[in-house]
Formats: C-alpha cells, structure tokens, sequence
C-alpha cells in the first residue's frame, strides 16, 4: 500500500484554486490583510549588514496578528493556521498574534491565502532588532583589558555604594535580551541559577555570548567582585540572580519575532527587570503588544533610548511602559551620540563604560546600551526593597534623579528626561522610609 505526503495549502493553491483566489482577490476587490510588503530596503539608521541579510535571505518571517480577544482560543486559531500551511512558527502566548516563517519567493503566495481567514488581522514583516553601537561604528570597538584598570567612576556617580547599605539586589531576577551573556565570566557565574536562561537564535543552544555586548551589559547590572577584593565588582546589584535572553546573533541582530518570544519568557519565569540594550528605528504594534503585555504583568523594562545624536525615536524604548535610558558622560553631560526625545525617562552614565567581557576579560564601551544597564541595575535594587508596581518605582526614579542641564533649554528634558539616575537615593527613600515617603535631605541638598 502506497502512502502518499499530505499536501500543504501552499501546494494545493496551483491551477485553477490558484486563479480562483487571485480573482477573488483582484477582480472582485476582495480586501487583504494590512501592511503585507517587505520592509523598506534601506531603512533608516540599519547597519548593513542587515539590509545584505534582509536582501539575499531565502527566507522571512511575517508576524500575523488574529482579531480574537481570547488568548486561549487564539493560541489554537494559530497552531491550526500553521498546520495548515505545514511552515514553522511560533504561537505567541500573551499577544494575539503568531510568526510563521516561509520562502522569501512564496510571500506573495502565503499573503494570498491568509487573506482567506476572516480571523486574520494585520501581517507584517517581522522588522530586524539590533545593538544600537552597530549605528556608529567607533563605539564598537572595545578596549579588552585583564582586569578593571580605572576607577568605577560611573558606579560612583550613581551612589551604588551608598545604596548597598539598604540591599544589593539579593532576591531580584533580571534578564538581559540580547546577544547572550558569558556565564563562566568570574564576576557573573554566581548571579546565574542552574537555568542560565534561553537562545532564541539556536534552538536548544546555550545562551553563551559570542559578541561581548550582551556581557558588558550584564556586568554592569550584576558584576560582582571577587571575595578578597583583588577585583572591583562592576555591577550596581551585585546579588540580583541573571538570566541571559539571547535574541541577537553573535553579529549583533535579530529578529522582531525572538524578541517577542524572549519578553514572553521573562512573563513565565516571573522576572523582576528586563534590559534591552537594542532597538530599532521603526515602530510596530506587535512589540508595543508585548512590552505592555509584560508591564501589566509587573515586570520593569529599561531600554538603550539610540545612538543616532538625534531627537529621532528609538524601539522598544520609546513604547509606552518602556523606560527609555539616555547617556551622560563622567561630567554629567549628554553623550554626543545619545538621540533626544520628549519621550526619554531618565539618564545613566554611557561614556566609557568599564564592565565585564567574555573570556574572563574586561572591556570599556560607550553607547546607551551602557547607560540602560545602570537603570536596569538600579531597578533590581529597588525591586529587592518593594515589591511594587512598574509605575510606583518609575515615580521613585523620577522623583530621586539629579536634575541635569538646564531649565531654561526648551529640548532640556528630550536630552536628560527626569535627570540622572540615582540608585542610593531610590534606596533611601524605599529602604529608609516606605515607598511613598518623599527623601528627606540633608544639608547642601544631598542624600546621606
């Protein structure tokens, strides 16, 4: 007896099916789902590289979303669309909506039968997420050293040191979305539990960093030094416990639909803080889906605000719910690449970042992707002190920041937002006295 493979809706949709939906959809005028082209090649502000991949990869990923309200029943509606066309995806669990990956050539044929599902919302190109350095490539370029060889200043500034005398994180878990973290790093390896976390990029692969960014953003958020003290630790909360989310590749970026799928595995795994030190110049709604999926989940998100040194905006960190990070130098003034826009929260230092970097080495990095892990760091603590809501601990950053710039500069708050984090204020005030206690100061206005 002779088997034969089923067939796909894409192979059935040939001859006289196939003239049938093109005159549905042609000459009766029959609508499509929305927004259903490839992004535009060049977009603004991306590296080359990606244009190149976006260019000649055989491949793509649309993200679909479904008009049902119901999680449960969505997340069926898709696993039976995806059986359908017999093509990988992912039903996501938080949002109304699924990827699905299929033949670049086969684009305008997938769109076609969508359009046959009256469930079926708005399709879109999943849209590429990378480091923000990768904007300008002079901040790429780390300094490796063995070990820490200047000062901290950058923890300094913040009051780091002040506000361990409350808490240094102990009980708050963050992950860090990007290219993974270098887990056997000395001043990281005891921030991870036995699950270090998820690559997204390689199924199944450990969410080891190929890159260094994702570990110099890590170890600014948890380094912790070595017991004798030999070693400065790097981190802001060096107790918090670390999970790495790999979503980019060891070149820098990934795909809008990793992401997703890495905020989702924040939700589950109950995470306190998220940092997202990468972005992109165009808006999407399934992003600001997910970002405020997790906020109203409780989790806290801090994001690189962009490296462009303009006032154009940058995503996730622009989404509402997102803390959007701008740098500042050592001298409290804004970096020159950092973008301005009235949508920025709160700055953290991002000139010259000293922090860890794989191999057991260190490295000194500049970007907003330096600046975000300071806030992200300084959240953990806070969380470690209340269990409060996202929007009750933004109200204690912005509260506690040190006034930067100028009140009489109109563009002062795109350039700074609330000010420059202060994590031993933050502390104070949640440590000292309750959440909503305002600071008490001290004489010449500073906190003790």
């Amino acid at each position: 007896m002779m088997f034969r493979k089923k067939k796909s809706l894409m192979d059935k949709l040939k001859g006289p099916e196939w003239r049938k939906l093109y005159h549905e959809l042609f000459i009766e005028r029959k609508p499509l789902p929305q927004r259903t082209s490839r992004p535009e090649i060049p977009m603004p502000g991306m590296p080359a590289c990606i244009r190149h991949h976006m260019e000649t990869s055989p491949t793509m990923t649309l993200l679909v979303s479904l008009e049902s309200q119901n999680l449960e029943a969505h997340q069926d509606l898709a696993g039976k669309i995806l059986q359908d066309f017999q093509l990988p995806g992912i039903p996501f669990a938080y949002i109304p909506a699924f990827a699905m990956e299929c033949e670049t050539k086969e684009h305008s044929r997938v769109l076609l039968h969508l359009s046959k599902y009256s469930s079926i919302g708005i399709v879109e190109p999943a849209q590429y997420l990378y480091i923000p350095e990768m904007e300008v490539p002079s901040l790429e370029r780390p300094e490796a050293m063995a070990k820490p060889q200047a000062d901290l200043w950058n923890l300094n500034m913040i009051g780091a040191d002040i506000a361990w005398q409350y808490t240094k994180g102990k009980n708050s878990l963050v992950a860090v979305v990007d290219t993974g973290i270098d887990y056997s790093h000395p001043q990281l390896k005891s921030r991870f539990r036995e699950v270090k976390g998820i690559n997204l990029v390689r199924k199944g692969a450990p969410p080891m960093d190929g890159n260094g960014h994702g570990t110099h953003v890590a170890g600014t958020i948890a380094g912790a030094g070595d017991v004798n003290g030999n070693i400065a630790g790097t981190g802001i909360a060096p107790d918090a416990t670390l999970y790495a989310v790999k979503v980019l590749t060891d070149e820098g970026w990934g795909s809008e639909a990793a992401v997703i799928s890495g905020i989702e595995w924040c939700i589950d795994n109950q995470v306190d803080v998220i940092n997202m030190s990468l972005g992109a110049s165009t808006y999407t709604r399934f992003l600001e889906a997910i970002c405020k999926a997790a906020y109203e989940k409780g989790l806290i998100l801090a994001a690189a605000a962009g490296n462009d040194g303009t006032n154009k905006p940058q995503y996730p960190a622009h989404l509402s719910g997102v803390l959007a990070v701008a740098a500042v130098d050592r001298f409290k003034q804004k970096a020159s690449f950092s973008n301005w826009n009235s949508n920025n929260d709160i700055s953290a230092p991002g000139v010259q970042i000293i922090s860890t970097f794989p191999g057991n080495r260190y490295a000194q990095l500049s970007g907003t992707s330096m600046a975000s892990p300071h806030v992200a760091g300084s959240m953990a603590l806070a969380r470690a002190l209340a269990k409060e809501s996202p929007k009750a601990l933004e109200q204690v950053l912005k509260e506690t920041a040190e006034k930067l710039g100028s009140v009489t500069d109109p563009d002062n708050w795109g350039k700074y937002g609330a000010g420059l984090v202060r994590a031993d204020r933050m502390a104070a005030t949640l440590g000292r006295k309750g959440l909503y206690a305002k600071p008490a100061f001290a004489v010449g206005g500073r906190y003790p």
